[in-house]
C-alpha cells in the first residue's frame, strides 16, 4: 500500500536552476494502486480489479480522479471510502464490491460523474452531512442510495437510479434532491428524516414511502405499473404539490396527520386518487380523473375513523364507486365544499 500526498513548499530558486527543475519535475498525480490513501491528487492510469484491500481506495482529503477506469470485483472489500474534509471523487465507475462509494469522515465532500452498479450492499452510502452529487447514477446494487440518520443536508443533483433491490434511504434531514430519476426499483423510496425536498424529479414504478415530517414534494412525476401506492405518506405536515401521478392502485394514501395534497393531476388510478386514513389532512385545488387506462373506483375517499380533514376546490370525474366518498354516513366528520365531482357518497356531501 503506499501513500498518495503532496507538500507544498515556498523555495528560492535561481532562474535558470527552475527552469532545470521544472524539466525533470514529478508529475502533478501518481498511478492509483490497490490499497491507496489519497490526501492529493490521485489520477487512475488503469482497472483496479479483484482488490482485497478494504476499501480498495481511500480519498483523505485529496481528490481522485478515476478517468473513466473502475474499481471492480472487490468480493467483501468497499470501492471508495472519503473521509476528511472536501474529498473528492470523479469520473468512474464502482461495481462488484460490498458498498460501492462511502462517503463519511467531516463531510463537504463532492462526487461527480460516478456510477455504482452490482454492488452487495449500497451503491451510495452517506454517514455524514454537507456532500453534494452530480451527475451520478445507480444500477443493480442491493440499495443505490443509504444516507444515513444525521447526514443532513446532501445536495444530490442529475442522477438517475434504477433496478436497485431495495428501497433509496433517506434518514436524515434537510438533503435536497434536483432534477433526478429514481425509476423500476422493486421498493422505490423511503424518507424517514425530516425536512428534505424532492423537487422536479421522475419516480418510475418506484413507490414512495413517507414516514418522515415536513418533507416536501414539487413537480414530480410519478408514473407507476398500476398495482402499487404512489405515495404513502404517514409522517406529518408533509407537502405534495404541483406533480402528476399517472397508473397506481393507489395514488395517494395519507394515513399520518395535516399533511397537504395541493393542486395535483392523478389519473389512471386502479383503486383509488386519494384515500384519506388519517386525520386534519388537505386534498385541494386538485384534478383527479379516472382517465382511459382504469376506470377507478374513487376519487378520493375519506375511510372509517379519518376525521377532520378537508377536501375542497377539486375536479374529480369518472370514478366508478363514487368521485367523493366519506364512510361516515352524517358527513360530519370531514369537511367537503367547492368540489366539482360527477358522483358522490353518501349524498350528504358538499
Amino acid at each position: 500500500m503506499s501513500i498518495i500526498t503532496f507538500v507544498k513548499c515556498r523555495c528560492l530558486i535561481a532562474p535558470t536552476a527552475a527552469i532545470a527543475l521544472a524539466l525533470f519535475a514529478a508529475p502533478a498525480s501518481a498511478q492509483v494502486l490497490c490499497g491507496d490513501v489519497i490526501t492529493g491528487f490521485g489520477t487512475m492510469m488503469a482497472d483496479i480489479v479483484g482488490c482485497a484491500i478494504n476499501p480498495a481506495v481511500t480519498v483523505d482529503g485529496g481528490t481522485l480522479h478515476m478517468d473513466g477506469y473502475s474499481i471492480s470485483n472487490c468480493a467483501g472489500v468497499d470501492g471508495v471510502h472519503l473521509i476528511g474534509n472536501t474529498a473528492r471523487i470523479e469520473e468512474g465507475v464502482v461495481s462488484g464490491c460490498q458498498d460501492g462509494v462511502l462517503v463519511a469522515g467531516n463531510g463537504n465532500h463532492r462526487i461527480e460523474y460516478v456510477r455504482v452498479e452490482d454492488n452487495i450492499g449500497t451503491g451510495f452510502r452517506v454517514t455524514t452531512s454537507g456532500n453534494r452529487f452530480e451527475y451520478v447514477s445507480t444500477k443493480g446494487n442491493q440499495a443505490g442510495w443509504n444516507i444515513d440518520i444525521g447526514a443532513d443536508s446532501n445536495d444530490i443533483k442529475y442522477s438517475i437510479s434504477f433496478e436497485d433491490l431495495s428501497p433509496a434511504y433517506v434518514g436524515g434531514d434537510a438533503n435536497d434532491f434536483r432534477e433526478s430519476m429514481l425509476a423500476e426499483g422493486p421498493t422505490g423510496l423511503q424518507i424517514d428524516g425530516d425536512n428534505n425536498e424532492l423537487r422536479d424529479c421522475a419516480l418510475v414504478d418506484a413507490p414512495a414511502m413517507i414516514a418522515g415530517d415536513s418533507n416536501d414534494f414539487k413537480w414530480v412525476m410519478s408514473i407507476g405499473d398500476g398495482t402499487a401506492t404512489g405515495f404513502d405518506i404517514s409522517g406529518a405536515t408533509n407537502d405534495l404539490e404541483r406533480s402528476r401521478m399517472v397508473n397506481h392502485d393507489k395514488a395517494i394514501v395519507m394515513s399520518g396527520l395535516s399533511n397537504d395534497v395541493d393542486r395535483m393531476t392523478i389519473t389512471d388510478s386502479n383503486t383509488t386518487g386519494v384515500q384519506i386514513d388519517g386525520n386534519s389532512n388537505e386534498a385541494d385545488r386538485s384534478f383527479i380523473a379516472a382517465g382511459t387506462i382504469s376506470p377507478g373506483v374513487f376519487g378520493v375517499d375519506a375511510t372509517s375513523g379519518s376525521m377532520f380533514n378537508s377536501v375542497e376546490y377539486n375536479t374529480i370525474i369518472g370514478h366508478s364507486a363514487a368521485d367523493l366518498s366519506d364512510a361516515d354516513p352524517t358527513c360530519l366528520n370531514n369537511t367537503w365544499q367547492n368540489n366539482v365531482e360527477g358522483s358522490k357518497s353518501p349524498a350528504c356531501l358538499n
